[in-house]
């Protein structure tokens, strides 16, 4: 492809540390102390930095311009139809499609050894969402063994945004990550149907 891979390193002032690549703003790696004084890496990632290039699972990155499964791609928005690029069994548009924002490089606005900041310009059209849009992220790292993730995005006309990081955290030292489970304290959620579509439903 071409292209120049950046990876920013940080250090907390505790001792963890994580590492942020440019494509597609992925944190490619979390270490964190735990008691003892011994280290856990905390998040999946690949070996290797060109693996990152295809991330078909997202690994760490920044699912984008709207994150999750829009079905068929096509959504009315303002009286007008929109046709979205198909990149999940040429049924569904998932995590931004074909080239979301997890498949392309941003911009590294600022950094320093406990925080970096991202951005991403999205233009009109960017796989069939009107309007431009400009994104950004920031990871920022505090203690103890925090990392803090900040979204934001502007648009310069009516458009779905919604972003989300896309990171697998494995929580138990050498345990599959199928075996744990998360208690999300929510007053309603949204179920899915088979194809994990949202039916529409606030349950």
């Amino acid at each position: 492809m071409g292209l120049t891979m950046q990876e920013i390193r940080l250090t907390g002032p505790d001792g963890t540390t994580a590492s942020v690549l440019d494509w597609g703003a992925t944190l490619r790696d979390l270490v964190v102390p735990g008691p003892g004084g011994h280290r856990r890496r905390v998040v999946l990632g690949y070996q290797r930095l060109d693996d990152y290039l295809a991330n078909p699972s997202y690994f760490g990155a920044i699912a984008g311009r709207h994150a999750n499964r829009i079905a068929g791609g096509r959504f009315r928005l303002d009286g007008r139809d929109h046709q979205l690029t198909l990149n999940e069994a040429g049924r569904t548009h998932l995590h931004g499609g074909i080239r979301g924002f997890s498949h392309q490089p941003w911009r590294i606005l600022a950094q320093d050894t406990l925080s970096v900041t991202l951005a991403l310009t999205s233009p009109d059209g960017d796989q069939g969402y009107p309007g431009a849009v400009e994104a950004r992220c920031t990871y920022t790292l505090a203690a103890p063994a925090t990392l803090r993730i900040e979204l934001e995005a502007t648009a310069d006309a009516a458009t779905p945004v919604n972003l989300a990081h896309h990171s697998y955290f494995t929580l138990e030292d050498g345990a599959d990550i199928r075996s744990h489970r998360l208690q999300i304290d929510a007053a309603s959620y949204t179920p899915v149907d088979d194809a994990l579509i949202p039916t529409g439903r606030i349950t």
